[in-house]
């Protein structure tokens, strides 16, 4: 069994279990008061981490079904650099300022990022 493979099987039922719970986690109401703000603001990050796995890991296993040099590849590696990139920089946003709040889960844009909870 190869690298490939296992990350196969391993990564595609990741990928479904994380579509079939995004439309539940984009619902689910804010947490509750005892909850710690670091957990907060990572529950915040949850749907924006499970959309940048769920657009990177199709360009990523084409990627390496492909010829190297073709177009599909090239496109491929494309993909991956813009969604690895979006997600370096989202993910961290959403975590530490609640922005961009199109991101973010309708019943958690009120909340403050986890700067400004630790301010105060």
């Amino acid at each position: 069994m190869t690298e490939d493979t296992l990350a196969t099987i391993l990564a595609w039922p990741m990928w479904f279990f994380l579509a079939w719970q995004l439309p539940r986690w984009w619902r689910m109401p804010p947490p509750g008061p005892r909850v710690p703000r670091s957990f907060s603001a990572l529950v915040r990050a949850f749907p924006a981490g499970a959309l940048a796995f769920l657009v990177l890991i199709p360009p990523v296993f084409v990627h390496e079904l492909v010829a190297e040099d073709s177009p599909v590849w090239i496109v491929c590696r494309g993909l991956i650099a813009v969604g690895g990139l979006a997600a370096i920089t989202v993910i961290p946003a959403v975590i530490l300022f609640n922005r961009p709040s199109f991101i973010v889960a309708p019943a958690l844009r009120a909340l403050p990022g986890l700067l400004t909870e630790r301010r105060g």
